[in-house]
């Protein structure tokens, strides 16, 4: 999408978010405040407004926002939303992609999420 608008993707961010361009740059944007979150809500339904001023465009964006897909702990699933915008229904369903790229969301949730010291793998002392 920022390809499309000819913008970089901290630019993009700020126009459909409303956050600076510093806040953007110091990144992990899933961990904003419960306050910060509706105002960036607030701000994108009207973005929406401005964008799509047809009615049926309106509330098809709306829904699509409202049933965007979520990992078990309510983080956003990227790989599944980026499948759910290739999908063309009722012409091209992707039921089984969508699966896959929930579980790869879930997997690196969990990867990232986990300390490093938890992600060596011991192996118990061999005795002969």
């Amino acid at each position: 999408m920022a390809e499309g608008r000819k913008q970089s993707i901290p630019s993009l961010l700020h126009d459909i978010t409303g956050l600076s361009k510093a806040r953007i740059a110091n990144g992990n944007l899933d961990a904003v405040r419960p306050s910060t979150q509706k105002r960036i809500y607030e701000y994108q339904q009207l973005w929406l407004q401005d964008q799509l001023t047809d009615a049926e465009a309106l509330a098809y964006a709306r829904n699509q926002i409202a049933t965007a897909p979520q990992t078990r702990s309510g983080m956003h699933a990227s790989l599944t939303r980026w499948m759910r915008q290739l999908e063309l229904l009722p012409e091209l369903p992707l039921p089984i992609s969508k699966a896959v790229a929930l579980t790869l969301d879930e997997l690196l949730e969990a990867l990232l999420a986990a300390p490093a010291g938890n992600m060596r793998h011991s192996h118990p002392e061999r005795t002969t």
